[in-house]
């Protein structure tokens, strides 16, 4: 953008602000990359977050994006506090907390900012919210359950250990030390805590996901102190997302920061699988109250094992290692390094099949990751409609890179779409193998909407905000 449009864009979008016409500011700086001017980005960002007190997920994840787009951003107080404003409305108190301890941190030194009384106003509401966060543990008569319900299918507990950086957090790991009468040449690290706090799980899922669970982990009998830390910590740091984020962590999800889970190993992220080498009972406690805790392994994967995963599902990774053991090995095989095509299979137009793939994207800078149905990740469908939206949604993970592009096939129905587990994040460079004709609109500015025409090919439409798709 040209300097004399984008200080004409400010003037009117302050004009605007002045009158409280919020909706009308999104609709003026939307069409534009606002991305090329800080002020201007700053001012969208406002402008969501204000329309965004009704809790509008959309518009609040498109802020949190845009938020997390900006260079030099984070020393800037002003962008600091609209992030808690975004963490805020979407009830994630605990990462609000943190980020308003950064603006008075950022403020105090001196730098520019206007919105100090509100930012004190909001540090009251938030640190409120996040004493009852922190509050939340299991009763005396719940916490003996859960421990006689470890000792009883685990093995006896010798020691407690705890994170100190996040002591407000009540959340503990029980070592168990291997056990000869049991079987198990093994160290066994058990939580306690993560499963005080209710879960929020989409309502669509009912009954389906349990609210409520637990993490555990197998070691090497070999294990050194510094091996044992990083379990503590890697268990703490996986069952306070749900809760950070006021969200949900369920079997099949994916964690990964983009980094190796320790030094010395090419391990990517963690999945969660049901509990290994276990009796049957193992997977869930119920508690004196008939509420029941799950459960769940923390199973590390290499990066081509989770790309497999995205494109085929966890149920067709874990059929390809029968032959690999519950317990962590940071050296063991990584069963998806050479994935290879069967003699008699054929590559087709569409096909999800992950080997021969092309690299599509690693130079266009836009991130790795998207969003797209599995009518087009494990099923072959060829994209029928795309769109790039400021929204990052992550699915229990630390995945970072969102590209913003969200595909479908078309042929996805309203009950279809009801179901989360019918979407799913994956590499962008995937889809561009199923179907290369993406490519080109790849570089698009956010807000672009592609439909394939009755001649076939995709063209670029008139954003439609009311598109049901994205309802």
């Amino acid at each position: 953008m040209k300097k004399v449009l984008i200080n004409k864009l400010k003037k009117k979008a302050e004009e605007l602000y002045s009158e409280q016409r919020h909706e009308e500011i999104i609709e003026l700086l939307i069409p534009y990359d606002v991305r090329e001017d800080q002020e201007l980005a700053l001012m969208l960002v406002r402008a969501f977050l204000d329309v965004s007190e009704n809790k509008d997920d959309d518009i609040l994840d498109s802020a949190e994006m845009l938020l997390m787009l900006i260079p030099n951003a984070e020393g800037d107080p002003r962008w600091t506090y609209q992030l808690a404003r975004a963490y805020y409305f979407k009830e994630r108190y605990c990462e609000a907390y943190r980020e308003l301890l950064n603006v008075r941190k950022l403020a105090a030194e001196g730098k520019d900012f206007p919105e100090q009384n509100e930012a004190n106003e909001l540090f009251e509401l938030v640190k409120a919210e996040y004493d009852k966060v922190c509050a939340v543990s299991y009763s005396k008569k719940e916490y003996d359950a859960l421990t006689d319900h470890i000792v009883r299918h685990f093995g006896a507990i010798v020691n407690m250990c705890s994170q100190k950086e996040y002591p407000a957090f009540k959340v503990e790991v029980a070592e168990i030390p291997p056990a000869d009468g049991r079987g198990r040449d093994y160290y066994t690290y058990v939580t306690i805590g993560i499963g005080a706090h209710i879960m929020k799980v989409p309502f669509s899922f009912g009954d389906m996901v349990p609210e409520r669970c637990e993490l555990v982990m197998y070691l090497p009998a070999d294990i050194d102190d510094e091996m044992r830390r990083w379990a503590v910590s890697y268990l703490c740091t996986i069952g306070r997302l749900p809760i950070e984020r006021n969200t949900w962590s369920s079997y099949g999800h994916i964690f990964s920061n983009g980094r190796p889970i320790f030094k010395g190993t090419k391990l990517f992220a963690s999945t969660l699988i049901e509990i290994q080498d276990a009796d049957e009972e193992a997977s869930v406690c119920t508690l004196p109250n008939e509420e029941s805790v799950t459960f769940y392994q923390v199973f590390p994967l290499y990066k081509e094992e989770v790309d497999f995963k995205f494109a085929h599902g966890l149920a067709a990774l874990i059929e390809k290692m029968p032959h690999i053991s519950a317990v962590i090995d940071p050296e063991r095989e990584n069963v998806c390094l050479n994935e290879e095509r069967k003699p008699d299979e054929k590559p087709r137009k569409g096909s999800p099949l992950l080997v021969e793939e092309t690299d599509y994207v690693s130079k266009l800078g836009i991130g790795e990751l998207c969003c797209a149905s599995k009518r087009i990740t494990e099923e072959g469908c060829l994209v029928g409609y795309m769109r790039r939206n400021l929204i990052d949604k992550e699915i229990g993970g630390e995945l970072s890179g969102d590209s913003g592009w969200l595909f479908m096939s078309g042929f996805e129905t309203a009950e279809y779409l009801s179901d989360p587990n019918n979407m799913e994040i994956c590499r962008l460079n995937i889809i561009c193998n199923i179907d290369s004709e993406i490519v080109p609109f790849l570089k698009e500015p956010y807000n672009t909407v592609a439909v394939r025409g009755n001649d076939g090919k995709l063209h670029i439409e008139p954003n439609d905000p009311t598109d049901a798709l994205l309802s």
